[in-house]
């Protein structure tokens, strides 16, 4: 944690690849996995990080009202709730949730690392394969202008404004894109 001087090391009290952080007012969460040994969200609640989700077995068991899967990575714009992208879809998980959550979709060709957007209502994703996706708070679209070329590991959004990074398979590149809506 940054205070605006220093840092200090906060515990996760995992052991979990945490790959995602995002935050809004004080609300905090953290996300990862790590093969083999699990999968799982925390929430920053009471001066330390809580375990909201946590999945050690039948990691790809898909259950529509709860989170499921891989967790790869998450975004918030707001204190009440977070938007979880797992390889099944996205899941939405409100503030002090014990788990519970509300798959928006199964939507996706690839496989998904990042997501980001300016509201619940326009996310974007994006992962191998050039698997970058736009959920417009009812259906997905999906950019094929890559061509199956790219591994985005990170996607971020401010106004109109897309700009994603990666990977070009063909040439074994970093590669940055920036798109305007």
């Amino acid at each position: 944690h940054y205070d605006g001087s220093s840092f200090e090391q906060m515990e996760s009290g995992t052991d979990v690849d945490l790959l995602g952080i995002s935050g809004s007012g004080e609300s905090i969460w953290v996300c990862g996995y790590k093969d083999f040994e699990g999968a799982v969200v925390l929430e920053y609640r009471n001066n330390s990080f809580e375990t909201v989700y946590q999945r050690t077995e039948n990691i790809s068991q898909i259950n529509p009202d709860s989170l499921s899967g891989k967790t790869m990575n998450l975004w918030t714009n707001t204190p009440d709730s977070v938007n979880v992208l797992t390889p099944i879809g996205i899941y939405r998980i409100g503030y002090n949730s014990e788990g519970a959550a509300h798959l928006i979709s199964q939507y996706w060709q690839g496989f998904p690392w990042s997501i980001g957007g300016n509201s619940n209502n326009d996310i974007f994703t994006a992962g191998d394969f050039s698997s970058v996706y736009h959920y417009n708070g009812s259906t997905f679209q999906r950019y094929t202008d890559f061509s199956g070329r790219i591994s985005t590991q990170s996607i971020d959004m401010k106004n109109d404004i897309v700009c994603l990074v990666g990977l070009d398979y063909e040439t074994g590149r970093a590669i940055v894109v920036r798109g305007h809506r």
